[in-house]
C-alpha cells in the first residue's frame, strides 16, 4: 500500500477499505494498454484503480466504479483512437463532478497511442477539454511520458521537457 505523505490528502476508502492513488479511467478497447501502464505505477509503489484488478465478479458494478472513484485521490482518463467510449464517459461525469467540489482531487487525461499528433480536443466533453493530459502518442515506452504520469498522480507539476543543466558559478 502506498503510505500518504503531509501533502497527500487522503481519499475515502473503497467499500473493501482501500485506497487508490489514482483511477483509470478508459474505454473498453483501451484495456490492454491502460493495464501495462497500472503495471508500471505499481511497480512505482503507487496503488491505481483498475476495473479489471478491483472489481468483484458477480456484484454491482456500477456501484464498483463509484466506490473506486470515492477511494481515490485523482481520476486519469485515458484517450485512445476509439474516444472514450460510454462507460468512460459517465466515470468522467462523475470525477468532473467530485472535481468541482474538492479541489484536492484532480482529473487528468492521458493521450494514448495512435491518437494524431494534432490532437483535438473539441471532441472531448466541454469540461474535460480544459484538463492538461500526459502524451503517450510516442508509445508506452517513452519514459518523459510516464515521469509526467508520475507526476500527474501526485499532484506535482510537471517541470520542463528537457532536464535543467546544473549551474555552475
Amino acid at each position: 500500500d502506498s503510505i500518504p505523505t503531509d501533502e497527500t490528502p487522503i481519499a475515502p476508502p473503497a467499500g473493501d477499505g482501500r485506497r487508490f492513488d489514482v483511477f483509470l479511467s478508459h474505454n473498453s478497447v483501451d484495456k490492454p494498454i491502460v493495464e501495462r501502464i497500472a503495471e508500471k505505477l505499481k511497480r512505482a509503489r503507487l496503488e491505481p484503480w483498475l476495473d479489471a484488478w478491483s472489481l468483484v465478479p458477480g456484484t454491482d458494478w456500477q456501484r464498483g466504479l463509484a466506490d473506486g472513484l470515492a477511494a481515490s485521490r485523482s481520476c486519469a482518463v485515458f484517450v485512445g483512437p476509439a474516444d472514450l467510449g460510454a462507460w468512460a464517459n459517465q466515470e468522467v461525469a462523475v470525477a468532473l463532478d467530485r472535481a468541482a467540489k474538492d479541489s484536492e482531487f484532480r482529473v487528468f487525461l492521458v493521450l494514448l497511442p495512435g491518437l494524431p499528433e494534432r490532437f483535438d480536443a473539441a471532441n472531448l466533453l466541454p469540461f474535460l477539454r480544459m484538463r492538461t493530459w500526459v502524451d503517450y502518442r510516442r508509445g508506452l515506452d517513452d519514459e518523459r511520458a510516464f515521469r509526467n504520469l508520475l507526476r500527474a498522480v501526485k499532484g506535482l507539476p510537471l517541470g520542463p521537457e528537457v532536464p535543467l543543466e546544473p549551474s555552475v558559478d
